[in-house]
């Protein structure tokens, strides 16, 4: 299971996909420039005009799954889920004396996964 690739990596698989379609450009600008590149799905959802999280789940983990081929991963080697190629993930935790809280899953956009979106135009 691969769960990290490289700019390098990302500029090609992004140049081989071609333009980007959709709202996939606006969701990543809006992921790519929130602060700390982390984002709930929900919020992402909102700020993009998915009516749900559920919605704007499945596009990223299609867009991730589109980039892992075209970045030359076989199907046995993508990380379960696929978006993990694209973000890393903090769980929801509870308000205690010792943390904030958040009740959601937040995604945190890979920092080469962000220079190779701008690299390559396409935020």
């Amino acid at each position: 299971m691969i769960e990290n690739l490289s700019q390098k990596q990302f500029e090609k698989a992004l140049q081989d996909l071609g333009n980007p379609r959709g709202k996939q450009a606006e969701f990543l600008k809006v992921h790519a420039q929130s602060s700390g590149r982390a984002m709930t799905m929900k919020r992402l959802a909102e700020e993009t005009g998915y009516r749900s999280w559920r919605g704007m789940n499945l596009q990223y983990g299609i867009l991730a799954h589109e980039i892992g081929i075209a970045a030359g991963l076989r199907e046995e080697d993508f990380p379960d889920p696929n978006i993990i190629l694209l973000v890393d993930f903090v769980p929801p935790v509870h308000k205690s004396a010792d943390n904030i809280s958040n009740s959601e899953w937040i995604l945190i956009m890979k920092e080469p996964f962000v220079k190779a979106l701008k690299a390559v135009k396409w935020i």
